[in-house]
């Protein structure tokens, strides 16, 4: 819009030393839309960047948000107005697709009303870690399977909480093992039985990465070493002792502690039994990872972004709100060429074959991350990307990250993301709107 436009022309100018000023922007109230969302308590404060609803929608949509209670800023992903942080240009994309688009929070203590408001739209996009609903308190298969309800009554759901079970998990990593994006000596334990013979077998020979099938921020992700250098010289030459020493780091904070083998598994025990999608992925240890990771962001089978995440210094995991840095890059970049044309030309229909998806049923908002398997000092030509994770559940646009309120940005918003960055975001938001008024179209089409 022209507002817009000289909003943006005023940052320039305060940006390059021009002008001393303080843009300051009202407040934009909380937006209405023609499905009456009373039922439920909303969190965030306002709509502040959000266009205006169509007059006429073609079709009514939902955005679905969850505010943490329990987490600084209501999650490491909200903005000042309590929004997750590419809420607005996502909305926005839909509403300039002509679909009008409204944000409703789900709460566990709402859930039945949450499903009764729902009913009156006819598509939803979920922007909400299901490892969010269970730190506020909530179940995440309960929820699962609310989506699931209303996909059976005919409402469409992004992202299906069926393709978020088969390309979410992280046993997918088992699945494409023996392609050349996975490691080879992937395992799944389902079983307190399987996990004890199987990690004191894989963690005697090597340093390990374990983790729970079900899970996002790094939480319940494992890196495992011995405490001694006593590895074995092939894997089989040992097996651990109940009280052998580890040093076991969670990635979602990178610290590191001591632990007996026993103590390790009772802390693994909840993850194994996990409700919707239990389970332990054993997956070799890169120490590449700690250079960073690659992040190939996805619009269905598009590739639109890609994100080159570092830990920071010290640091083992690229997890957002850890200090991490992340910079973007165009899908074209140059520095990545060999993986990505491997990825989108070969791989990528690999991967599909070994999960049993379509590309019709890719996610309309996914993620890939790589991480580098080679020795240090291989030769750019040789290195080995391998895959160590996709997400599938709630994938960001990485434009936005500045809108994410920090410590050091208590009050950051939807404005302070960059003016080029803001122009991509509504461009892929636009994108994306334009995705789901195509399936809504074929299938409301006879």
């Amino acid at each position: 819009s022209t507002a817009e436009q000289l909003l943006d022309s005023l940052q320039k100018c305060k940006d390059a030393g021009r002008m001393e000023m303080k843009l300051v922007r009202p407040r934009q109230p909380v937006s209405g839309g023609p499905v009456d969302v009373s039922q439920l308590l909303r969190q965030s404060k306002s709509d502040d960047g959000l266009i205006a609803q169509p007059e006429q929608p073609l079709y009514k949509a939902a955005l679905v948000e969850v505010f943490v209670r329990c987490q600084p800023f209501g999650g490491a992903d909200k903005t000042a107005s309590c929004h997750r942080f590419d809420s607005i240009p996502l909305a926005n994309g839909l509403i300039r697709n002509g679909i009008s688009c409204q944000f409703i929070n789900y709460s566990h203590r709402e859930h039945t009303q949450f499903i009764e408001v729902s009913r009156n739209f006819q598509a939803l996009v979920v922007r909400c870690a299901l490892g969010q609903i269970k730190a506020d308190g909530g179940d995440p298969a309960k929820f699962e399977a609310a989506l699931r309800t209303l996909r059976q009554s005919g409402v469409l759901v992004w992202p299906s909480p069926d393709l978020v079970e088969t390309m979410g998990a992280k046993d997918v990593l088992v699945k494409v093992a023996s392609l050349s994006i996975g490691l080879e000596d992937t395992l799944a334990y389902h079983t307190q039985a399987e996990l004890s013979a199987g990690m004191r077998r894989t963690v005697a020979f090597q340093p390990r990465v374990l983790k729970a099938n079900r899970g996002t921020g790094g939480e319940c992700v494992w890196i495992v070493k011995l405490k001694g250098s006593n590895y074995g010289q092939a894997l089989g030459d040992r097996t651990l002792g109940l009280d052998e020493v580890l040093l076991v780091a969670e990635a979602c904070d990178g610290r590191e502690e001591e632990q007996s083998v026993t103590e390790f598994l009772q802390a693994c025990h909840k993850a194994l039994t996990e409700k919707g999608g239990g389970g332990i992925v054993d997956q070799r240890f890169c120490p590449r990872a700690s250079e960073g990771e690659l992040r190939y962001c996805m619009v269905e089978d598009e590739l639109v972004s890609i994100v080159q995440r570092k830990p920071k210094e010290g640091g083992m995991s690229a997890v957002c709100g850890t200090g991490s840095t992340f910079t973007i890059h165009d899908p074209q970049e140059p520095l990545f060429w060999r993986v990505t044309a491997k990825f989108l030309t070969h791989d990528l229909e690999q991967i599909l074959q070994a999960v049993a998806v379509s590309r019709e049923q890719l996610p309309l908002l996914w993620s890939a991350d790589f991480i580098n398997s080679s020795p240090a000092g291989t030769a750019l030509m040789d290195e080995r990307w391998v895959l160590a994770e996709f997400n599938c559940a709630c994938a960001g646009l990485p434009q936005c990250l500045a809108a994410r309120r920090r410590p050091e940005a208590p009050q950051a918003c939807f404005w302070d993301i960059p003016p080029a960055d803001r122009s991509e975001a509504r461009r892929l938001g636009e994108y994306v709107g334009s995705k789901v008024l195509r399936s809504l179209m074929t299938l409301s089409t006879p």
